[in-house]
């Protein structure tokens, strides 16, 4: 690692999108090309050390998400070395520790992120303006502390089990590395409570999590919404009112094909193993049905070296929709899917305002299922397998979600050190286009076709891209369709 640092590279790892938006004269996107600053790769900072090191410096190069890279270099090498076997305990934890990730980064995002969005002076005009401002106006607003206090406690619940986040030396081949004992189990579910009844039940949701999860349908969600004053005022219940109000529910659409690696503690268990275990199913929804991943092809299509990224030669969506429409699903195939967040999709179909929602459903599901983990842990028994004896030379694909989605490693390894180390990360996924017309990103094919109203405010492009989570902030470059004449530049 002479003469580059973890700091510095950590500082180059998150920058603004840059956007380059061709709009007709009616201000109608036809089409947009997507760069990013966001840092991917290792600068070859991994390569001659020690195989098992990767989950170490990922986890520091990558400070924003380090323990789903943790997991990612992890199960990797699980893969090359052919590790099975994993402890219950070390599943558990390692499904718990990724959730708590995922949840420590809903409230930051939406209150310090997305908040921009809804206060935007676009929507000045409507009726629930001045209350979404006096609720979720950067700073000032009334929920704005109030969330980013709540995304405190999935990190110390994080802390608890795996060490200081996000750079815990936890995830390991065949296992984890940890002294969780009864006292750490007792904090855990303390932090929990405190999360739930501090900020889940009764600022976000205006109920409790039983309730909320109750509800399985579109028309469910609007009845519930009208159901009591809690409900309604409840920061959920004015997103949902705000973002409707806006237009959210048709903006954005965009590919409509999903693909998630799921949550899984243990990518060797069986189908079954993995429903008694409550793994999140991975899978790739096409826009018509539900298909298994196939690692081969996402391991061929990072070999190719491509600036994109294709499944099954479709371009795709990645991140929480994703994540939760593929949760949808019937681990074991005995049913068609369901579920609250299946059911708007086929309702209403994919938007601004679904992915955004989709990522705030997460707060309450992942809180169940943390509970539920960590009632079914053993501290007698063991948390991980001796996995020196596995050690050789091979290739190796760890397939993960991350809080913005679906993560890849792909190491390569002889049993003293790496050869060769590439990161398939959510963001690139989602924007970089391919050279053919038909190869546009998630993210571009979702601005297609949006009217920008003001062309020295085109808010719409950050919205939508923030949606998906692919910058803080967004430069975006207009230009006219046919001449590609610049018409101006706005940071937003």
């Amino acid at each position: 690692m002479t003469g580059v640092s973890a700091s510095t590279i950590a500082g180059q790892v998150e920058k603004e999108l840059e956007a380059d938006v061709y709009i007709n004269r009616n201000g109608q996107i036809m089409r947009a090309t997507l760069r990013s600053g966001l840092y991917q790769g290792d600068k070859g900072i991994l390569m001659e050390q020690g195989p098992v090191s990767a989950c170490r410096l990922t986890a520091h190069l990558f400070g924003f998400c380090g323990g789903s890279h943790q997991q990612a270099a992890a199960k990797a090498l699980e893969n090359a070395w052919t590790i099975e076997g994993m402890p219950a305990n070390a599943v558990l934890l390692r499904q718990i520790t990724q959730a708590a990730e995922i949840m420590q980064n809903i409230p930051r995002w939406f209150y310090s992120n997305f908040s921009h969005d809804l206060t935007s002076n676009k929507y000045s005009q409507t009726l629930l303006y001045p209350a979404i401002v006096e609720r979720f106006a950067f700073i000032k607003g009334t929920s704005f502390r109030k969330g980013l206090t709540a995304s405190a406690y999935p990190i110390s619940l994080y802390s608890s089990i795996a060490g200081q986040w996000p750079q815990a030396d936890f995830a390991t081949p065949g296992g984890v590395s940890t002294s969780f004992q009864v006292q750490n189990l007792s904090q855990a579910f303390s932090i929990l409570e405190k999360y739930r009844s501090e900020w889940l039940e009764p600022i976000w949701l205006g109920c409790s999590v039983d309730r909320y999860l109750a509800i399985q349908t579109w028309a469910d969600l609007m009845a519930w919404i009208e159901e009591k004053p809690a409900h309604r005022n409840s920061d959920l219940g004015l997103f949902i009112r705000g973002a409707l109000s806006y237009g959210w529910d048709k903006m954005g659409v965009g590919i409509g094909r999903f693909l998630s690696y799921g949550i899984s503690g243990d990518p060797s268990l069986s189908t079954a193993e993995a429903v008694e275990a409550k793994c999140l199913p991975g899978g790739f929804y096409n826009g018509e049905i539900i298909e298994s991943i196939d690692s081969l092809l996402i391991k061929d299509e990072i070999l190719k070296g491509n600036a994109h990224f294709q499944y099954k030669d479709q371009m795709v969506e990645v991140g929480p929709l994703a994540r939760q429409v593929l949760a949808c699903q019937d681990p074991l195939q005995k049913e068609s899917p369901s579920g609250l967040i299946w059911d708007i999709l086929q309702e209403k179909g994919p938007s601004v305002f679904l992915r955004v929602f989709a990522r705030m459903h997460e707060s309450a599901f992942f809180f169940q299922r943390i509970q539920h983990w960590l009632s079914k842990l053993d501290l007698g028994k063991n948390f991980n397998v001796d996995f020196s004896r596995y050690k050789q030379s091979m290739t190796g694909l760890g397939l993960t979600e991350a809080p913005r989605g679906a993560l890849a490693h792909l190491t390569t390894t002889n049993s003293q050190k790496i050869e060769g180390y590439q990161i398939l990360a959510p963001t690139l996924v989602n924007i970089n286009n391919g050279a053919k017309p038909k190869e546009q990103s998630a993210l571009a094919e979702a601005l297609t076709g949006v009217v920008i109203e003001d062309t020295e405010n085109p808010v719409e492009v950050a919205t939508i891209a923030r949606s998906l989570d692919t910058c803080l902030n967004c430069k975006v470059n207009l230009y006219k369709h046919r001449s590609e004449k610049q018409i101006a530049t706005v940071a937003l």
